[in-house]
């Protein structure tokens, strides 16, 4: 790992009589971390991979730190270490839908579960505007970002 590559393993913590969980993805994969982490069990560990901007999918389509991060992950973490589980979080676009199943069937070949985590819902007006105006009617769902991405 170098500076430049800002890639963040900066928790990876395994043991072999436990069940291990291991977290990649961009910013909002590190948001769930310390609820995850809250809630682990005595016989689990979570490890954390991440940098900012990414989507851990394949074939590597990002920028360079990006795609440092996921070829790490895919061709090093999750073949030299055992992880029992790895969830995948990513700020998924539509464009984005038809590399999800390549990218589980990759990661499956070095665990037996994936679970692929979406984005939480975002809107094109400030929150807090969309109740105000509209109440309870679903109206308001027509703001939501991705009745609107490409």
């Amino acid at each position: 790992m170098t500076s430049t590559c800002m890639i963040k393993v900066n928790v990876l913590t395994r043991h072999l009589k436990k069940f291990n969980i291991l977290l990649i993805g961009g910013s909002n994969a590190e948001q769930w971390f310390s609820v995850l982490h809250q809630n682990l069990q005595k016989n689990q560990t979570l490890s954390l991979a991440t940098s900012s901007g990414c989507k851990p999918l394949v074939p590597l389509q990002g920028i360079k730190r990006c795609n440092d991060l996921i070829d790490r992950v895919i061709n090093d973490l999750t073949i030299n270490k055992h992880f029992d589980i790895i969830i995948s979080r990513g700020r998924w676009k539509a464009r984005d839908v038809q590399y999800i199943p390549e990218t589980i069937a990759l990661l499956k070949k070095s665990t037996l579960q994936v679970l692929v985590m979406g984005p939480v819902v975002e809107y094109q007006y400030p929150l807090p505007k969309l109740p105000a105006k509209f109440g309870d009617s679903p109206e308001s769902m027509k703001y939501s970002a991705y009745s609107v991405q490409k």
